[in-house]
């Protein structure tokens, strides 16, 4: 699939050069981004799948407290949030006013840096994000800088993001390992500073973490780091441990 170019995207981020935050992600009142969203679940073989859209907009930016308004185009599988504050601290982005959640992201990012422990964080290490690689797999954006970092989120649940310098996050996936559950998300278009820019991104996969994820039906669904296939359920549990000699 084609991808398109982020060079754009870079010139317009380029006017808040002395704002690190906003030169990763363009926060300005305007700015618009458009996703195509699944939520999966049932049986990982043959899921039920529920698909629709929102339209992510920031609407006022005061002090160093941005709002942004989510509308939905379609009917939603599960409930969105119709309105969310983000607090921009010390180059990082908070999902609340107050900053008293972990933030979201934090800038510069580069392979290997990790931010949001807190001094509650658990033993789990619950949102704890990790950056795994920068244009390392097939579902950026070309032309620029696409990082793919992870957490996990609670008992069974991870979440895989894949985020584009100068644009923001352009995929993620949040998926639930057991009871089968996952939610999907995919940049379509984006407004930065007036431009309009459509996507037509490969849609990410993620690949196994453990060699439990490969059995059953999981060697089908998961796939190696280059979004190649497992020819079977040995070959995938091959690639977990090669990938755990590696250190990822």
């Amino acid at each position: 699939m084609s991808r398109l170019s982020l060079a754009g995207f870079m010139a317009v981020s380029a006017l808040g050069a002395a704002d690190p935050v906003n030169v990763w992600l363009p926060i300005e009142p305007g700015n618009t981004w458009v996703y195509e969203k699944e939520f999966l679940d049932g049986r990982m073989d043959h899921p039920r799948v529920q698909k629709w859209m929102t339209e992510e907009t920031i609407v006022s930016v005061s002090g160093d407290v941005a709002i942004k308004r989510v509308r939905v185009i379609g009917e939603a599988a599960v409930r969105e949030t119709t309105e969310t504050k983000w607090l921009i601290r010390n180059n990082c982005v908070y999902p609340d006013a107050d900053g008293s959640r972990p933030p979201e992201y934090c800038f510069p990012m580069t392979v290997g840096a990790e931010w949001s422990r807190m001094t509650n964080t658990s033993p789990a290490e619950e949102y704890v994000w990790r950056v795994d690689w920068v244009n390392g797999d097939p579902y950026g954006v070309e032309g620029g800088k696409t990082f793919h970092f992870s957490a996990h989120i609670a008992s069974g649940t991870r979440n895989d993001r894949w985020f584009a310098e100068g644009l923001g996050l352009v995929q993620e996936i949040e998926e639930h390992h057991g009871t089968y559950e996952e939610l999907r998300a995919r940049l379509v278009q984006a407004t930065i500073g007036g431009q309009v820019r459509k996507f037509d991104l490969r849609p990410a996969r993620t690949s196994p973490r453990f060699e439990a994820d490969c059995e059953a039906v999981g060697w089908r669904k998961f796939v190696q780091r280059d979004g190649g296939h497992f020819p079977s359920e040995i070959s995938c549990k091959e690639y977990v441990k090669k990938q755990a000699l590696k250190g990822r």
